[in-house]
C-alpha cells in the first residue's frame, strides 16, 4: 500500500521522479511500479523508507546480488531475460538492454528489487526487433 500524501511525483518528458517518504520496502516497490504502469519510460527513486528493517543489499556482496538478480529474471515468466545484461555496484542495480515490450521494463525492475537492489537503474528500451 502506498499512502500518496507522502509521495511526491514529478514527470518531465515521461521521466517520473518519486520523492518522499513510504512506510517499508514493499511499499517503495509497490511506487515504482505504480509509475511505470501509469506509463513512465523511466522511474528516478528517490524514496525513502521509515521502516529500515529490510536491507537485503547490506547482507550481500555485488557479486552475490548480480547473481541473485539473474536468478529472479530468469525465473521470471514476464521477463524474456536474453538481452538484459545487470551490473551491481553498493547495492544499485542497472539493468541494460532490449525487451519485447513495454510490460517487460516494469517487471524486471521488481525482479531486481526482490532479489534485494537497493536501488534500480533501469536502462531497457523496446526493441522491436526482438
Amino acid at each position: 500500500f502506498v499512502d500518496g500524501d507522502d509521495v511526491r511525483v514529478s514527470v518531465d518528458n515521461r521521466v517520473a521522479t518519486l520523492s518522499g517518504t513510504v512506510e517499508d520496502r514493499s511499499a517503495m516497490i509497490d511506487a515504482v511500479e505504480l509509475a511505470y504502469d501509469a506509463g513512465a519510460r523511466k522511474v528516478r527513486n528517490k524514496l525513502s523508507q521509515r521502516d529500515r528493517g529490510e536491507r537485503p543489499w547490506a547482507d550481500m556482496r555485488d557479486s552475490e546480488l548480480k547473481e541473485e538478480i539473474r536468478d529472479e529474471l530468469d525465473r521470471s515468466p514476464f521477463v524474456n531475460s536474453d538481452q538484459i545484461s545487470v551490473s551491481v555496484r553498493n547495492g544499485v542495480a542497472t539493468l541494460s538492454g532490449g525487451v519485447e515490450n513495454k510490460g517487460e521494463i516494469p517487471d524486471a525492475v521488481e525482479n531486481a528489487y526482490e532479489a534485494g537492489a537497493k536501488r534500480v537503474k533501469s536502462r531497457l528500451w523496446v526493441d522491436p526487433d526482438l
